[in-house]
């Protein structure tokens, strides 16, 4: 049997577990940026597939790969097709693949990795898509490398053009208008823009991977690896940025209930929104 085979029937065996029939794994981490850590690339672990988009859909009889016309020879040089089917997504989008083959079954899904955008398609085509309160890959990923944790440090206002401080007084000021109380932000990109702040945590972008909640005083949660962040990048970020470790977010979001709380639903996974509503905040969907 083939280590893609192998692999396939123990992810199978946890989703039993998990009481879940299937499972929808997207190329993403929880900031759904193109670019991803080594510990996030459970999609190349899983199928042998290191194309920077694609997605993966099991099911207990049969599996695929999706990606797109870039991709067409690299899933067939990579992917193991005694164990996977490799479709193109556009000519045979996932959601249409598993309503096809799996239209009774429980599909699971990692509500940190998907968007409400990204999943719309699967309800939408009437599949049962489950919430799974843990990734199935994690579970048996046993070597899986550990989260970066390089230096986050500041970009100075020389090449910034603006100071992080007048860029949080404008996002308050909107807020405001909006009788809005915080932002939540999950990708970095936008954070590091935000607070004036590069990393290397991924390969080809100098960002540190972060959460933030901007307040409608232009305070900022920052919710970063503390060991990131020398004394020089601390007096950088002020005293209006609170450093919490990113294990607090989903109570850092709870205790934002009941307000409005603007969130982007295309660019935040939707666990975020799912900690949102069930803890009676009121969500405002627009863009980032």
């Amino acid at each position: 049997m083939s280590l893609a085979s192998n692999r396939l029937d123990a992810l199978r065996a946890v989703l039993k577990q998990m009481g879940a029939d299937g499972f929808v794994l997207p190329r993403g981490d929880e900031h759904l940026g193109e670019y991803v850590a080594p510990c996030a690339e459970r999609l190349a672990w899983l199928t042998g597939f290191t194309g920077s988009a694609g997605l993966a859909a099991v099911l207990p009889d049969r599996a695929a790969v999706f990606s797109d016309g870039r991709y067409i020879t690299q899933m067939d040089q990579q992917v193991d097709a005694a164990a996977w089917e490799r479709q193109h997504l556009r000519d045979t989008p996932p959601a249409t693949w598993l309503a096809r083959h799996g239209s009774s079954r429980r599909i699971g899904y990692d509500p940190r990795l998907i968007s409400e955008s990204a999943l719309r398609p699967f309800l939408d085509a009437g599949l049962d898509m489950i919430a799974l309160p843990a990734n199935p890959v994690d579970a048996i990923w046993t070597d899986r490398p550990a989260a970066p944790c390089t230096p986050c440090v500041p970009q100075p206002e020389e090449w910034a053009g603006q100071s992080s401080r007048d860029k949080r007084e404008r996002i308050a000021s909107d807020l405001r208008d909006g009788g809005e109380s915080a932002l939540v932000l999950s990708d970095p990109a936008s954070i590091a823009w935000l607070l004036n702040i590069r990393g290397r945590d991924v390969p080809f972008t100098p960002l540190s991977l972060c959460f933030a909640i901007v307040h409608d005083d232009a305070r900022v949660t920052l919710l970063i690896d503390p060991a990131k962040l020398s004394d020089q990048t601390r007096r950088w970020l002020g005293d209006d940025v609170t450093i919490q470790p990113p294990t607090a977010l989903e109570d850092t979001l709870r205790a934002l209930a009941p307000a409005r709380v603007p969130v982007a639903p295309a660019s935040n996974a939707l666990r975020f929104m799912q900690i949102l509503e069930h803890a009676g905040a009121t969500i405002i969907r627009k863009g980032d």
